[in-house]
């Protein structure tokens, strides 16, 4: 049985007798009929079953571009808190380093033993954090 949508060539010999072949007939003296062989409807059975294949195709892919957009969106949420904590850092930095300069600014300007123990402290604890929160540098 020819497959729907082929050609099929109906040849007829000089004896009357009939051949059917996927190519055009051989001898010359052959009289050639071309066939055409049509799909034919689909029974209820059978778009049942393809709307079924089509409506499952429909919901994997639907499921699929969900899961890719909530993929997306949990990258940029990570993105931006990322972007958020790494400028919280770099505030507290910058805030640290302004102590310690103004305790730099306290030794140049003169300070008693008990000043300098107290300076020495906070300086070596701004220095700590510093090393912590300044790990860029």
């Amino acid at each position: 049985m020819p497959a729907y949508g082929t050609v099929v060539y109906k040849c007829t010999k000089p004896d009357a007798s009939v051949y059917y072949q996927a190519e055009p007939c051989n001898a010359e003296q052959d009289i050639q009929k071309v066939l055409d062989c049509y799909n034919r409807p689909l029974t209820k059975p059978e778009e049942r079953q393809i709307d079924r294949g089509l409506k499952q195709q429909r919901k994997q892919l639907l499921k699929q571009r969900q899961t890719e957009k909530r993929a997306a969106q949990q990258a940029a949420k990570q993105a931006k808190a990322a972007a958020k904590r790494s400028k919280r850092l770099e505030t507290k930095c910058a805030k640290i380093k302004q102590k310690i300069e103004v305790i730099n600014q306290h030794y140049r300007t003169g300070y008693t033993i008990q000043q300098g123990i107290v300076l020495n402290r906070k300086l070596a604890e701004y220095q700590a954090e510093r090393q912590k929160y300044c790990s860029y540098e």
